[in-house]
């Protein structure tokens, strides 16, 4: 199969060894179908664990770059339970798989503990865009809730939520091609909203609007 345009986000050739993947899915035909494509696709080396009890056993005996994680194993994963098996991973990156939407968990785990989390129902050539994108060093952010995106989250100024995510990644140093691959936007959309943002904060450039977001508390960081 031809790898996905969005591929060169990571090159796997310059590596010095193979990327290792773990997939933890308790159906195990789902495991070892998404683990081959994986290896298929990207050439990684992937392992598969069918419940928690196996993931400990894998991150016993090797390290890997990517752990895929179904959120239900069959019991529901939760976010402190995901913080806590951070610690173990000696620094791979986290993507959750979930069987449906789950807005606020989503926006929580991506914004505070993991690199991505997807739905099961997400085509193959975008899963595997995301797998590019957190092998990278980049975060997947995923969809807003319906009407979220317009929300004002700052009266003064009323900057948006949309606006407040994409200013937050620009401010982080992504270019505008990197924002719309992390957001899902599209180019012209995540430079409208650069545009907006900078004229609410009455800001040059994308640099003193972050700076002028982080002192009225609209985005974080220093």
């Amino acid at each position: 199969m031809d790898k996905p345009s969005s591929w060169p986000f990571v090159s796997l050739e310059d590596r010095d060894s193979p990327v290792r993947a773990l997939v933890v899915e308790d159906h195990q035909l789902s495991a070892e179908a998404l683990a081959a494509v994986l290896h298929l696709e990207t050439d990684a080396d992937v392992a598969c664990a069918l419940n928690t009890d196996g993931l400990h056993e894998q991150l016993e005996g090797a390290r890997f770059d990517v752990v895929v994680l179904d959120t239900r194993l069959p019991a529901p994963v939760s976010l402190e339970y995901i913080a806590g098996l951070r610690k173990k991973l000696n620094g791979a990156k986290v993507m959750l798989l979930l069987d449906e939407p789950r807005a606020a968990f989503q926006q929580e785990a991506v914004k505070e503990i993991v690199d991505a989390a997807v739905l099961k129902s997400m085509p193959l050539d975008r899963f595997l865009k995301v797998f590019a994108l957190v092998l990278a060093g980049q975060k997947f952010v995923p969809p807003l809730p319906a009407g979220e995106e317009e929300r004002v989250i700052d009266a003064e100024t009323n900057v948006t939520r949309e606006e407040q995510i994409v200013l937050s990644a620009a401010a982080r140093g992504l270019t505008d091609k990197e924002i719309a691959a992390e957001t899902n936007y599209p180019l012209n959309r995540v430079k409208h909203n650069l545009m907006r943002v900078r004229a609410k904060l009455k800001a040059r450039d994308r640099t003193q609007a972050a700076i002028q977001a982080r002192e009225r508390g609209i985005i974080e960081g220093r």
